[in-house]
């Protein structure tokens, strides 16, 4: 039997406070993000045109919030007492409790389980149980993973639910989310956020195996969905259009998506300009590379850091690809040429740039991390 659409039966105007809290939640975890800086502009993008409504701000307001104290706890416990549906209280309550702890699990399970019964529309719900997902402990991936089944079951006509139950079965049930993700494009085939979905998890299928075979899915998915993007959406997923397109051998579409990038940068300015701009460059640097045109790869590098940043690029810092390619050919001075230059928008990054410049500099080999997909 399936249940009428969560929205159906919510009362509360929430978004935007539902969305913050969240990130609050798993801020106070110290979790890593879901969604890379490209998604996330991606989904800024979509949110900004459904709307208006500026995402990044609110949660960067949200983030300097701090964590309930247990002097608090009281006043919330009574909160939820007199008003049950208070969304906002609930998820301050997740966030005090810890589930490692025997003793504070039984409470932190019943807001949990209150979040995925009322919200498990919600992106910001699949974000935090995602993260839930990454945790060393199998006592909660098993009831958050119940937890979804469950939702799974009571919403199958909801291409939302089964998106985000996708969400937190990507990282140790890919098969899974797949099926899931397919059927919310079966559900609503004009939505191109499922295929967005889809091509992360082809992408990172990849890891440790065909990784040219993942990008060519990834692309060939993410392609799909291009006609039914609005404007904004589309000039969002360049980036990753070009990333898979590079990644699958298809130079051609590479280069073209890198060059429509920086083209569209040098138009009126916005929010993602910056990341247009820098991406686009790095993008072409690295086919230079490969064609073996050294000083135009250089050239590309050193471009691609002249940007004013954007909300991405500002936290989560430059893309290392091409980078990392020309310090394995020895081209140590033009890198840190590039890692001065991407602190004039790096500033939150500055200790992690002046350690690798200190690395380089020493002769080695810096560990980028997700920089070198971001």
């Amino acid at each position: 039997m399936s249940h009428p659409r969560p929205s159906d039966h919510s009362t509360s105007n929430r978004p935007l406070a539902f969305i913050c809290i969240l990130a609050l939640v798993i801020t106070v975890w110290a979790m890593p993000a879901v969604a890379g800086p490209d998604e996330q502009a991606a989904d800024q993008a979509t949110a900004e045109s459904d709307s208006g409504m500026d995402l990044s701000s609110a949660l960067r307001l949200v983030f300097a919030e701090p964590k309930p104290t247990a002097e608090e706890l009281p006043d919330l416990l009574q909160q939820v007492k007199q008003h049950p549906d208070d969304t906002e209280t609930r998820l301050r309550l997740i966030s005090y409790y810890r589930p490692f702890q025997s003793q504070e699990r039984r409470s932190w399970e019943a807001h949990l389980r209150w979040l995925l019964e009322k919200h498990p529309e919600e992106a910001g719900t699949a974000q935090l149980t995602r993260s839930l997902a990454a945790l060393p402990h199998d006592e909660v991936m098993e009831l958050t993973k119940r937890l979804w089944l469950e939702q799974v079951e009571r919403y199958p006509d909801d291409p939302r639910v089964q998106a985000n139950a996708a969400t937190f079965f990507s990282l140790h049930d890919r098969e899974l989310a797949e099926e899931l993700l397919e059927k919310a494009k079966a559900l609503e085939p004009k939505n191109p956020q499922w295929s967005r979905q889809l091509a992360q998890i082809f992408q990172h299928s990849g890891t440790g195996g065909d990784t040219v075979e993942a990008a060519r899915r990834a692309l060939a998915e993410l392609e799909s969905a291009v006609p039914n993007m609005s404007e904004d959406e589309r000039q969002a997923t360049l980036p990753q259009l070009a990333k898979y397109a590079y990644d699958a051998g298809a130079d051609k579409k590479a280069r073209s998506y890198a060059q429509e990038m920086i083209e569209l940068a040098g138009g009126e300015a916005h929010w993602n300009t910056g990341n247009l701009f820098h991406h686009g460059h790095i993008v072409l640097g690295r086919l230079d590379l490969k064609g073996d045109n050294l000083d135009g790869a250089k050239t590309h590098l050193l471009d691609a850091a002249r940007t004013d940043g954007s909300p991405q690029l500002n936290s989560f810092g430059p893309n290392m690809s091409l980078a990392k390619e020309l310090l394995d050919r020895d081209q140590r001075d033009v890198v840190l040429e590039y890692l001065a230059l991407c602190g004039k928008f790096w500033s939150h990054g500055e200790d992690r740039l002046k350690g690798w410049q200190a690395q380089i500099q020493a002769g080695g080999m810096p560990n980028f991390g997700p920089n070198l997909i971001f």
